[in-house]
C-alpha cells in the first residue's frame, strides 16, 4: 500500500512540475495576460512569417514579391494555388509526425518487454 501511495505522489509531483516555467509563471501571476500588444520577438515571427509565405508560394509554383505570390497579389487564382499548397504543406507535416510517433511507440514496445523479462528473470 505504501508503494502504490509513494508511486502516486511521486507521478503527481512530476506532473505538477513538468508543466511549470518560473519566468512565465511569474509573470502571469503578477500581471495577468497582460494587455500590451507589443512583445519582444514580434520582428523574428514576423520575418519567420514571411518565410513561410514564401515558402509556400514557392510550393505553389508562384512568385514571391513584397509580401505575396505574384505581382498582382493575392487574386483570387492565385489564392487558390496559395491555400492547396499551404495544405498539402500541413499535411505532409502531420504525416511526418504521425509517423515519428508511430516510431516512438513501436521503439517502447521492444524496451518495455526486455525490462519486464529481466524483472520476472530477477
Amino acid at each position: 500500500m505504501r508503494l502504490v501511495a509513494s508511486v502516486l505522489a511521486c507521478v503527481a509531483v512530476a506532473l505538477t512540475v513538468a508543466g511549470c516555467d518560473p519566468s512565465t509563471d511569474k509573470a502571469y501571476f503578477r500581471q495577468g495576460v497582460g494587455t500590451e500588444l507589443y512583445r519582444p520577438d514580434v520582428a523574428t515571427s514576423s520575418e519567420l512569417q514571411d518565410l513561410y509565405v514564401a515558402h509556400i508560394c514557392h510550393q505553389a509554383g508562384l512568385a514571391y514579391e513584397a509580401g505575396s505570390c505574384g505581382a498582382d497579389g493575392f487574386s483570387p487564382t492565385t489564392w487558390g494555388l496559395f491555400v492547396q499548397a499551404g495544405m498539402n504543406d500541413i499535411d505532409q507535416r502531420c504525416d511526418a509526425y504521425l509517423t515519428w510517433l508511430d516510431n516512438v511507440r513501436r521503439a517502447e514496445a521492444p524496451i518495455l518487454k526486455q525490462i519486464s523479462d529481466t524483472h520476472t528473470a530477477t
